[in-house]
């Protein structure tokens, strides 16, 4: 779970939403010449992908959050 800042590629999301993702790019890092730019050093992955189960579980509770 991330509370803070992030970006968004659209402008259908507005400060104060709730967005549950499915998987995150961490944009900066970079730890080149080490690892390739955009790569988790020891992860061995750019794409972190979220848990499908607590991901629906954050879902229901964004929806009940938003209906009350």
């Amino acid at each position: 779970m991330m509370t803070g800042l992030a970006g968004s590629a659209t402008r259908d999301i507005h400060v104060g939403d709730i967005v549950v993702s499915e998987a995150f790019i961490q944009h900066d890092v970079d730890a080149r010449p080490n690892f390739p730019k955009f790569k988790v050093p020891f992860a061995d992955k750019t794409t972190i992908s979220s848990d499908a189960d607590l991901s629906g579980l954050a879902r229901l509770a964004a929806e009940v959050l938003s209906t009350n």
